[in-house]
């Protein structure tokens, strides 16, 4: 009877699973044929419009000492993000993302790829302008980390930072994990080391070997090898106790309390703003699947946010979890896991939401 009632529960199993898969496939079709339509429009669009001035992505960048790659100054280009459509991607004169100057701006956005719209037309991105949003300026790159974005933060001059809001994107997919590597893509980066002699996690930031751009290719253990898989589960660490947890929030910590306090000597606020890594937002059972070998069981999405509660109440900064305002669907798909126009509608929402307290605060 025992043995019955196991196959009935494996059969019923089983076909709740397919009806899922049967139900969820239309979707899936739908989203990627809609995406695709909407590529092969846009570029046609600009083919007619004759704006297509297509730039390759190692054209993009440039090398500053100390802080490693950046975008170069004065771009107005279609740029090929992480595997999706083209997108129009400016820069200011300082080689920071959209044409506004960094004096004119209220709100200054620091982060990676999320902050820099990968994949999102300016036009679209959550830094446009218009309507009653402040005026935003994002100090960003694909490929940052939260150390280069402390490191581009001191190298502002400081008079700007005045009455300003800083908003600070981190991608939890890649940053925390990256905070200790020595090099992106091959280009040499500074990075967080513990302090020598210190048991403690208690960490300085190395930028020795980013003197010049004579340095690359530079190549080290530590070096930055990524793939889907792997990302996925080094961001899977992060939802639970343990040693690379410990570690990645200490070296956060370290990040959050320096720029905090940066800030507030030359007259700003900061927050932060923790951005889910998409297949977070994936059934429990299908990520499973896609990390072979990784127990997902006792992934507690709650815990990223509870650390970084804890981290930010110590540096009086605002923590906005991203969880509670992203989803699934506000993501690219085919191959690219930055937001699409709709995320991006929502950080811009978040900023204003921000500068309005901001503003209510300084007044």
């Amino acid at each position: 009877m025992t043995a019955s009632r196991s196959l009935l529960r494996v059969l019923c199993t089983t076909v709740v699973a397919l009806g899922g898969l049967v139900l969820l496939a239309p979707v899936a079709v739908f989203l990627g044929v809609r995406g695709l339509f909407g590529a092969c429009v846009r570029a046609l669009d600009r083919m007619i419009q004759g704006q297509l001035r297509v730039t390759a992505w190692a054209d993009l960048f440039e090398f500053r000492a100390g802080l490693g790659r950046k975008l170069r100054p004065g771009l107005d280009v279609y740029a090929p993000s992480y595997g999706a459509d083209l997108y129009h991607l400016q820069t200011c004169s300082l080689g920071w993302p959209s044409k506004l100057e960094l004096v004119d701006a209220d709100v200054i956005v620091v982060g990676d790829s999320f902050a820099a719209c990968a994949g999102v037309d300016a036009e679209q991105a959550y830094f446009r302008p218009g309507g009653d949003a402040p005026r935003i300026k994002p100090i960003a790159c694909s490929g940052f980390d939260m150390v280069q974005g402390l490191v581009a933060l001191k190298q502002l001059p400081p008079a700007v930072l005045r009455d300003k809001l800083v908003v600070w994107f981190v991608c939890t997919g890649n940053d925390l994990v990256e905070n200790g590597w020595p090099s992106v893509d091959g280009w040499p980066k500074p990075f967080l080391a513990a302090a020598p002699g210190n048991e403690s996690l208690v960490f300085r930031t190395v930028d020795g070997h980013v003197r010049d751009a004579s340095t690359r290719p530079f190549s080290a253990g530590l070096g930055r090898v990524r793939s889907p898989k792997s990302t996925v589960r080094s961001t899977v660490d992060l939802y639970g106790p343990g040693y690379m947890s410990d570690r990645a929030y200490a070296g956060a910590r370290h990040v959050v309390e320096n720029a905090s306090a940066f800030v507030r000597a030359h007259g700003g606020r900061l927050a932060v703003l923790t951005i889910p890594y998409l297949p977070i937002f994936l059934p429990r059972n299908l990520l499973a699947r896609v990390l072979k070998g990784v127990d997902t069981s006792a992934l507690r999405t709650s815990y990223l946010d509870e650390r970084f509660d804890a981290i930010c109440l110590d540096a009086e900064v605002t923590h906005v979890s991203g969880a509670k305002v992203f989803g699934l669907f506000d993501y690219l798909f085919l191959g690219d896991d930055h937001w699409n126009e709709r995320g991006h509608k929502k950080a811009r929402q978040v900023i204003a939401r921000l500068w309005s307290t901001h503003r209510g605060g300084a007044a």
